[in-house]
């Protein structure tokens, strides 16, 4: 019909069509099938010629596994993209905070640890060495604390006089965060929102941010933060 005569004229003025409409979709990494499915829901009788000569033609797809029977890709815009958030993520990982605060830090940890009834573990002490720089990354399942020491960052930021934010991939996600570590809290998509459409400024000058289950979040979104 015209709609899949149209489909396959937009691929073959744009071979790259594809792969960004894969990205576009959340995909950062995608398969010949991801390609297959998208021209097989658009053209009902050539889609798999129309697929072959996407992955041959387009011009932005890398290969990120040759695999004869099942290639794995990516774009050149999103291996740009993740290799620009991973250097400049490693810069600040190694970049001291030229206004962090031990004492304010000890007495942070002292005032929470008081508050709740708790003992921080030596491990759990070692997670707020990471507030001396830039950017710090914690990893732990559910229920190890990490709500709990998020507390102490928001207590040391008030002892401090610093801004805190916390963001989080979904709404749930965001006041669960605001919730349990007593912070403003906002999902990634409403920050970037409210930012464009409103000018307000998410990540203040000299403030501290948290991203919650950062490992779920898109590299748009790791990029503007």
């Amino acid at each position: 019909g015209r709609a899949e005569a149209e489909a396959a004229d937009v691929v073959l003025a744009d071979p790259g069509r594809i792969s960004r409409d894969v990205v576009a979709s959340g995909l950062a990494t995608f398969s010949a099938d991801e390609i297959d499915r998208w021209c097989s829901e658009r053209v009902s009788e050539s889609w798999m010629d129309l697929s072959n000569m996407a992955q041959r033609e387009d011009p932005t797809l890398v290969v990120l596994s040759p695999d004869a029977d099942l290639p794995l890709y990516s774009t050149v815009a999103q291996v740009a993209l993740e290799e620009s958030v991973r250097n400049r993520a490693t810069a600040l990982a190694n970049e001291r905070d030229p206004h962090f605060d031990r004492a304010a830090l000890t007495r942070a940890i002292a005032d929470e640890e008081a508050a709740l009834g708790v003992k921080f573990s030596e491990k759990q002490l070692a997670v707020f060495d990471l507030l001396e720089y830039r950017l710090g990354l914690v990893q732990g399942d559910a229920g190890t604390g990490k709500s709990t020491l998020m507390a102490v960052q928001r207590r040391y930021c008030e002892l401090t006089g610093r801004a805190i934010a916390g963001f989080a991939t979904s709404q749930l996600a965001a006041e669960n965060l605001g919730q349990k570590a007593g912070m403003r809290s906002v999902n990634t998509a409403r920050a970037q929102a409210l930012e464009d459409a409103r000018g307000e400024q998410m990540i203040l000058p000299r403030s501290h941010a948290i991203l919650d289950e950062c490992a779920m979040v898109s590299m748009e979104a790791a990029d503007a933060l």
